[in-house]
Protein backbone atom coordinates (compact mmCIF):
# COMPACT_ATOMS: atom_id res chain seq x y z
CA UNK A 1 0.00 0.00 0.00
CA UNK A 2 2.83 2.54 0.58
CA UNK A 3 4.58 1.94 -2.48
CA UNK A 4 1.19 2.32 -4.11
CA UNK A 5 1.14 6.11 -2.22
CA UNK A 6 5.05 6.83 -2.69
CA UNK A 7 4.44 6.20 -6.73
CA UNK A 8 1.90 8.45 -6.87
CA UNK A 9 3.68 11.33 -4.62
CA UNK A 10 6.87 10.66 -7.06
CA UNK A 11 4.52 11.11 -10.34
CA UNK A 12 3.14 14.30 -8.53
CA UNK A 13 6.85 15.48 -7.51
CA UNK A 14 8.24 14.43 -11.44
CA UNK A 15 4.93 16.56 -13.10
CA UNK A 16 5.00 19.68 -10.64
CA UNK A 17 8.76 20.01 -10.77
CA UNK A 18 8.95 19.51 -14.61
CA UNK A 19 6.12 22.14 -14.98
CA UNK A 20 7.35 24.38 -12.11
CA UNK A 21 11.09 23.72 -11.07
CA UNK A 22 10.17 23.27 -7.59
CA UNK A 23 9.28 20.23 -5.26
CA UNK A 24 6.99 21.08 -2.87
CA UNK A 25 8.09 20.73 0.97
CA UNK A 26 4.51 19.11 1.81
CA UNK A 27 5.17 16.07 -0.89
CA UNK A 28 8.65 15.17 0.23
CA UNK A 29 7.10 15.72 4.01
CA UNK A 30 4.60 12.78 2.54
CA UNK A 31 7.28 10.41 1.46
CA UNK A 32 9.02 10.65 4.88
CA UNK A 33 5.30 9.87 7.17
CA UNK A 34 5.83 7.01 4.62
CA UNK A 35 9.00 6.05 5.45
CA UNK A 36 8.70 6.28 9.03
CA UNK A 37 5.44 3.91 8.76
CA UNK A 38 7.21 1.72 6.71
CA UNK A 39 9.50 1.04 9.40
CA UNK A 40 7.14 -0.44 11.32
CA UNK A 41 5.96 -2.81 8.04
CA UNK A 42 8.74 -3.04 6.64
CA UNK A 43 11.28 -4.45 9.30
CA UNK A 44 13.56 -5.90 6.03
CA UNK A 45 15.68 -2.33 6.03
CA UNK A 46 16.50 -2.07 9.53
CA UNK A 47 16.91 1.75 11.08
CA UNK A 48 20.59 1.94 10.69
CA UNK A 49 20.17 1.20 7.18
CA UNK A 50 17.83 4.01 6.75
CA UNK A 51 19.69 6.78 8.28
CA UNK A 52 22.54 5.99 6.33
CA UNK A 53 19.70 6.15 2.92
CA UNK A 54 19.24 9.33 4.47
CA UNK A 55 22.31 11.08 4.19
CA UNK A 56 24.58 8.66 2.00
CA UNK A 57 23.53 10.87 -1.34
CA UNK A 58 21.74 13.89 0.18
CA UNK A 59 24.76 14.96 2.08
CA UNK A 60 27.21 15.00 -1.05
CA UNK A 61 24.54 16.95 -3.12
CA UNK A 62 24.04 19.48 -0.56
CA UNK A 63 27.76 20.00 -0.25
CA UNK A 64 28.03 20.10 -3.59
CA UNK A 65 25.64 23.09 -3.86
CA UNK A 66 28.20 24.86 -1.86
CA UNK A 67 30.46 24.30 -4.30
CA UNK A 68 29.04 24.94 -7.17
CA UNK A 69 25.91 26.91 -6.37
CA UNK A 70 22.64 25.82 -7.72
CA UNK A 71 24.02 22.48 -8.66
CA UNK A 72 20.52 20.60 -7.05
CA UNK A 73 17.43 22.53 -5.46
CA UNK A 74 17.13 22.02 -1.87
CA UNK A 75 13.89 19.68 -3.63
CA UNK A 76 16.02 17.45 -4.64
CA UNK A 77 18.23 16.83 -2.15
CA UNK A 78 15.10 16.84 0.69
CA UNK A 79 13.53 14.30 -1.51
CA UNK A 80 16.92 12.11 -2.35
CA UNK A 81 17.07 12.14 1.77
CA UNK A 82 13.50 11.15 2.39
CA UNK A 83 13.81 8.37 -0.18
CA UNK A 84 17.17 7.42 1.08
CA UNK A 85 15.53 6.90 5.02
CA UNK A 86 12.30 4.67 2.91
CA UNK A 87 14.39 2.73 0.26
CA UNK A 88 17.91 2.23 2.80
CA UNK A 89 21.29 3.16 1.56
CA UNK A 90 21.60 0.02 -0.94
CA UNK A 91 18.33 1.05 -2.69
CA UNK A 92 19.22 4.52 -2.59
CA UNK A 93 22.67 3.76 -4.49
CA UNK A 94 20.64 2.23 -7.04
CA UNK A 95 18.24 4.84 -7.25
CA UNK A 96 20.90 7.52 -7.47
CA UNK A 97 22.79 5.81 -10.15
CA UNK A 98 19.70 5.54 -12.21
CA UNK A 99 18.75 9.24 -11.44
CA UNK A 100 22.33 10.62 -13.10
CA UNK A 101 21.73 8.24 -15.80
CA UNK A 102 18.24 9.32 -16.66
CA UNK A 103 19.11 13.18 -16.01
CA UNK A 104 21.95 12.61 -18.24
CA UNK A 105 19.84 11.62 -21.04
CA UNK A 106 16.98 14.27 -20.15
CA UNK A 107 19.92 16.82 -20.80
CA UNK A 108 21.29 15.16 -23.80
CA UNK A 109 17.70 15.27 -25.37
CA UNK A 110 17.53 19.31 -24.36
CA UNK A 111 20.51 19.87 -26.34
CA UNK A 112 19.89 17.99 -29.02
CA UNK A 113 16.37 19.65 -29.66
CA UNK A 114 18.51 22.72 -28.79
CA UNK A 115 16.31 23.86 -25.65
CA UNK A 116 19.41 25.18 -23.89
CA UNK A 117 21.41 28.28 -25.69
CA UNK A 118 24.65 27.60 -26.20
CA UNK A 119 26.56 29.99 -23.65
CA UNK A 120 23.66 30.96 -21.73
CA UNK A 121 23.51 29.26 -17.81
CA UNK A 122 20.57 27.03 -17.53
CA UNK A 123 18.83 24.75 -15.40
CA UNK A 124 16.63 21.83 -15.65
CA UNK A 125 14.20 20.03 -13.69
CA UNK A 126 16.15 17.13 -11.85
CA UNK A 127 12.70 16.05 -10.08
CA UNK A 128 11.58 13.68 -12.73
CA UNK A 129 15.23 11.89 -13.14
CA UNK A 130 15.30 11.42 -9.48
CA UNK A 131 11.72 10.38 -9.04
CA UNK A 132 11.95 7.56 -12.09
CA UNK A 133 15.38 6.31 -10.88
CA UNK A 134 13.76 6.12 -6.97
CA UNK A 135 10.90 4.36 -8.11
CA UNK A 136 12.88 1.85 -9.95
CA UNK A 137 14.85 1.28 -7.41
CA UNK A 138 11.54 0.81 -4.53
CA UNK A 139 10.50 -1.73 -7.38
CA UNK A 140 13.40 -3.26 -8.74
CA UNK A 141 16.50 -2.42 -6.57
CA UNK A 142 17.10 -5.25 -4.37
CA UNK A 143 16.58 -7.72 -8.05
CA UNK A 144 19.36 -4.83 -9.86
CA UNK A 145 21.49 -4.95 -7.10
CA UNK A 146 21.41 -9.24 -6.88
CA UNK A 147 22.31 -8.94 -10.70
CA UNK A 148 24.72 -6.61 -10.35
CA UNK A 149 26.59 -8.66 -7.90
CA UNK A 150 25.88 -12.01 -9.85
CA UNK A 151 28.23 -10.59 -12.57
CA UNK A 152 31.24 -11.10 -10.39
CA UNK A 153 30.60 -14.70 -8.81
Amino acid sequence: MIEILITILLAKIAYTDHKTMKIPNKLNLAIGVCGLVSCIQNTDVGLADRIIGFLIISVPMYFLCLIIPEAFGGGDIKLVAVMGFYLGWKRTFVGAYLSFIFGGLQAMILLIRKKQQKGKTSHMAFGPALSLGMWVAMVWGNELIRWYFGLFV
